[in-house]
């Protein structure tokens, strides 16, 4: 009985895993505004094409416990999507893609989904080029935007 249990439990973890989402975060040495505006430029020379920023209010009842930084999330497109669509036209859903930019305190953090999660999220076989591809431009907008020199 106590090996079920085991087993049990091993799947539930496994399973609760490959649900989760990659999220890659880094921590910018510039304020929220210039990180933002080194992303812009950054999605550009990457060949991205950038679709619209998104702000959030935070925290906007005051709660003494709630985050009370700044967010904002940058949406932007590459032509990797239509090789991406023709591996698997569900893994569009999660386009365009999405970096999330923070401040909290004098912190400023950046994020993403890795893109190697399209792969477990919706089953793609057979596309490891295009999302190798797409995770490595992801990671050049974010290192060149944190880029100090």
């Amino acid at each position: 009985m106590n090996i079920r249990i085991v087993v049990l439990l091993f799947l539930m973890t496994v399973s609760f895993r490959l649900k989760a989402q990659d999220v890659t975060v880094y921590n910018s040495p510039h304020n929220l505004d210039n990180t933002i505006s080194k992303l812009y430029f950054s999605i550009d020379k990457n060949g991205f094409s950038y679709v619209n920023t998104q702000e959030y209010k935070s925290n906007p009842r005051g709660l003494e416990d709630g985050f009370k930084g700044r967010i904002q999330v940058i949406s932007f497109e590459t032509d990797d999507v239509v090789r991406l669509a023709a591996c698997e036209p569900a893994a569009l859903l999660d386009v365009p893609f999405k970096i999330l930019v923070w401040e909290e305190g004098d912190d400023t953090f950046i994020a993403f989904t890795n893109a190697m999660n399209l792969k477990h999220r919706y089953v793609i076989r057979n596309c490891d080029e295009v999302i190798h591809e797409i995770n490595k431009a992801l990671i050049r907008i974010v290192n060149d935007a944190i880029r100090t020199h």
